[in-house]
């Protein structure tokens, strides 16, 4: 965009502010006029790179990031409401966990995610073994859903990276096969069987927007090149999908590990 305001000076297809709205520069018959574009337009202009970021005023801190990009938020003592430019939406609705702004008639339910980074001692090289949580799920009526958790979990240092794990705990009818990742021993769950898949050490495994590059990450890496995580600290997150409407309290965190005998 110009600083010019002379039409006659800016090339046809110039992309110009005006109040509030946004026009292109276009000629018929020699003469340059302005079109307003439509919202459908701005697509081919910009790329959307929005982002919600939530402030703590009890920790004085900056708490989350949010999947909704609001045009405008507004709160009563009790509730909060936000915009799309099209509707006006009402927040923490029960039974709507996730759930944002409609695209079309419908409405995409996202992941919520926590990263945690377990890094004592941190100029020690540790061998990480496993990643241990405290949860509780409830259902609508309240009842406390035993053999239900996070839904995956991710774990990558610096180097290495074990994809996404999608959890499942053992049960008699996959006891036999090994067709399960996950544990819970008196309430406490874990997950010990996590190995770095990275391909390439040399690329990145992890985007800008903390996105796993999935052309990074090999599922088929063959067993015996896939090595134990050691580094002086591992991230983990713990994702919970969303789709059963049910609501996760996410208690307590920690990681098992050792000192690298190197």
């Amino acid at each position: 965009m110009s600083a010019i305001t002379n039409i006659a000076d800016l090339a046809v297809g110039s992309l110009v502010l005006n109040d509030g709205a946004y026009y292109t520069v276009q000629e018929s018959g020699g003469v340059k006029y302005l079109r307003q574009l439509q919202e459908s337009e701005l697509e081919t202009y910009f790329i959307d790179n929005s982002w919600t970021l939530s402030y703590a005023l009890d920790t004085n801190s900056w708490a989350s990031y949010h999947d909704y990009y609001p045009s405008v938020m507004v709160n009563t003592r009790n509730i909060l409401f936000s915009s799309d430019y099209k509707k006006l939406y009402r927040h923490n609705v029960e039974g709507k966990y996730a759930k944002y702004y409609e695209v079309g008639s419908s409405q995409a339910t996202y992941a919520s995610y926590i990263d945690a980074v377990f890094n004592p001692e941190n100029v020690y090289t540790k061998v990480f073994s496993t990643v241990n949580w405290v949860s509780k799920i409830t259902n609508s009526s309240g009842a406390h859903l035993h053999q239900q958790t996070i839904t995956d979990l991710l774990i990558y240092n610096s180097y290495q990276c074990s994809g996404n794990l999608d959890l499942s705990i053992k049960t008699s009818n996959n006891a036999t096969t090994l067709n399960y990742n996950m544990y819970n021993r008196e309430g406490t769950w874990g997950v010990n069987k996590f190995r770095d898949l990275v391909n390439n050490t040399s690329n990145p495994f992890i985007d800008s927007e903390l996105n796993v590059i999935s052309s990074n990450i090999n599922s088929n890496k063959p067993w015996y090149t896939q090595k134990r995580f050691i580094d002086k600290f591992i991230i983990s997150r713990f994702s919970f999908d969303n789709v059963s409407q049910n609501s996760l309290y996410l208690y307590d965190v920690s990681a098992n590990m050792r000192l690298s005998a190197r």
